[in-house]
């Protein structure tokens, strides 16, 4: 005989049957869709980290490149007339001011007439013809000429002068290792002819021996070579290639913004 009552026996039953409903639905739906859940969320910082880090590597690139091209700018190539040194000379001059070395370096100079078309017949090396002494003569003049003016009435100069009145030539200079006035007046006029034969005459003393460019160039350095249009009315430019210690191509023409070459 079944001592169970009827009622507990179904009571059993549907509790058995809520359990069984109660595990399927954790086992089927409930810890499916928080394993997915979770899984989302891990996605989601996943990309979020991988974002951020994409947009610090980003950073730090742009700053890399905005610093190689800092530095590719200090590479600049000039051409300017130097006529001083003969007729339709041109001093060609590439001063690295950057902080390392360039390789690989190419320099073409091109002609152009006055309204802007390549001449290619229009440009020619000028090396050991440049006219050094000639033009020395000539800046000297210039400077004295035009500067003389401004030296007898400039302050200092004024005092000499006023000196040599009052005391007469021989109180110039000749006492307790005072200069005399003759290297007073050489020292004045060294100053005023400085900048207008520094630049231009180191260049021309290069440019007179030098009549291939160097393949690299340290930081600091700078180089020349003379050239000549092969007539008048002739505009000459310079154009650079060069590989900086980074090992990227750059073109650069005359001053303009250097250009990065596509690795690709």
């Amino acid at each position: 005989m079944n001592l169970i009552p009827a009622w507990l026996q179904i009571t059993t039953s549907i509790s058995t049957t809520v359990g069984v409903l109660i595990a399927l639905y954790v086992a089927v739906w409930r810890e499916p869709r928080k394993a997915r859940r979770e899984r989302d969320d891990r996605d989601a910082q996943a990309t979020e980290d991988r974002d951020r880090y994409n947009d610090q590597m980003a950073a730090l690139q742009r700053a890399e490149d905005d610093r190689i091209a800092a530095q590719a700018r200090k590479i600049v190539p000039e051409i300017a007339s130097g006529d001083r040194f003969g007729e339709n000379i041109w001093l060609a001059h590439i001063q690295n001011a950057s902080t390392g070395v360039i390789n690989d370096l190419r320099v073409v100079v091109i002609a152009y007439d006055d309204q802007d078309v390549e001449v290619t017949d229009g440009v020619q090396k000028a090396t050991g013809q440049l006219d050094i002494s000639g033009a020395m003569e000539k800046i000297i003049s210039d400077a004295v000429s035009g500067g003389v003016g401004g030296l007898m009435n400039s302050g200092p100069m004024a005092g000499l002068l006023r000196q040599q009145q009052q005391f007469g030539m021989g109180a110039m200079g000749m006492g307790y290792g005072q200069p005399s006035i003759a290297n007073q007046m050489k020292n004045a006029m060294a100053q005023q002819i400085k900048p207008q034969v520094s630049a231009a005459l180191r260049q021309a003393m290069i440019g007179q021996i030098q009549s291939e460019w160097p393949p690299s160039l340290g930081p600091g350095a700078s180089t020349s070579v003379a050239y000549r249009a092969t007539r008048s009315g002739l505009r000459l430019r310079i154009g650079i290639r060069f590989e900086d210690e980074a090992g990227y191509v750059w073109n650069r023409i005359n001053t303009d913004q250097p250009t990065r070459d596509d690795p690709s």
